[in-house]
């Protein structure tokens, strides 16, 4: 069963999902210990910001100029779900922080 029913209409699926990786970026409550770890953040900064300085602070700063646009306003005239509803679900996935994957056996 189901906490939120999330009715897209057809094929916008995606932009709702993008709206809401904005609000983890934005709100920072995604594992930044994982994506530090695991994600080829230097290498992005290296290739598509060429001239900004490779740190981790910066990443998360362009990754956020990146997924800008994609605002739960954006996704609710996208898809049709409201974009309080996509807040909260993005908000309510993060519950407790994951265990980096570091930190597991």
């Amino acid at each position: 069963m189901a906490d939120y029913w999330l009715p897209t209409w057809p094929g916008t699926e995606a932009a709702m999902l993008l709206a809401m990786a904005n609000v983890l970026i934005r709100e920072k409550t995604y594992d930044r210990e994982f994506v530090r770890r695991w994600v080829n953040w230097e290498e992005f900064l290296r290739e598509e910001r060429p001239g900004v300085a490779v740190t981790f602070e910066t990443f998360e700063d362009e990754l956020a100029k990146v997924y800008a646009e994609f605002t739960p306003e954006y996704a609710e005239k996208e898809c049709g779900v409201p974009a309080k509803t996509i807040v909260d679900i993005a908000i309510a996935s993060m519950g407790e922080k994951p265990a980096s994957r570091a930190d597991r056996p």
